[in-house]
C-alpha cells in the first residue's frame, strides 16, 4: 500500500485555483448578483412599508369620517322622529327642515371621498417631516 500524502489547506486552495482559474471571477459574479438582489429586496420592502403605512393612515381617516357621518345620520334621524316629520304628521313650517333631516339621515356613510382623504393624509405626513426642520436646525 502506498502512503497517502496529507495536503495542507493552503496548498489545496492554490491547487484548486490553478485547476479552475475562472472560479474566483464566477464566485464574485454570483456574490454580486446576490448582493444586488438583497439591495433591491431591501428597497422594495421600504417602498412597500411606506405604501402600507400611508394606506393604513388613509383607511383610519376614512373610518373616522364614516363614523362622523354615522353620528350625524343618527342625530338627523332622532331630530326627524322627535319633530314628527313623517309625511302624515309634518307641519308646513317644518317642511324645509324636515326635508334636510330626511336627506341627512338617508346619506350613504360609505361614500367618503377617499381621494380627498388621501391627499389630506399625505399632506399631514409631509408636514410632520418638514415642520421639525426649521431655519435654526439648518
Amino acid at each position: 500500500m502506498l502512503p497517502v500524502h496529507e495536503v495542507g489547506w493552503l496548498t489545496g486552495l492554490f491547487t484548486f485555483i490553478h485547476t479552475y482559474p475562472d472560479a474566483p471571477s464566477i464566485i464574485a459574479k454570483y456574490l454580486q448578483v446576490f448582493f444586488n438582489a438583497a439591495i433591491l429586496g431591501g428597497c422594495l420592502y421600504m417602498f412597500w412599508s411606506f405604501y402600507a403605512t400611508i394606506r393604513a393612515d388613509v383607511d383610519r381617516a376614512s373610518d373616522e369620517a364614516m363614523a362622523e357621518v354615522l353620528a350625524e345620520m343618527a342625530t338627523c334621524s332622532r331630530n326627524y322622529v322627535e319633530n314628527r316629520c313623517g309625511a302624515d304628521t309634518r307641519l308646513p313650517a317644518l317642511e324645509t327642515i324636515c326635508n334636510n333631516w330626511e336627506l341627512c339621515m338617508n346619506r350613504d356613510p360609505s361614500a367618503v371621498k377617499r381621494a380627498r382623504l388621501s391627499a389630506h393624509t399625505f399632506a399631514e405626513i409631509f408636514n410632520s417631516f418638514v415642520e421639525p426642520i426649521s431655519l435654526k436646525t439648518m
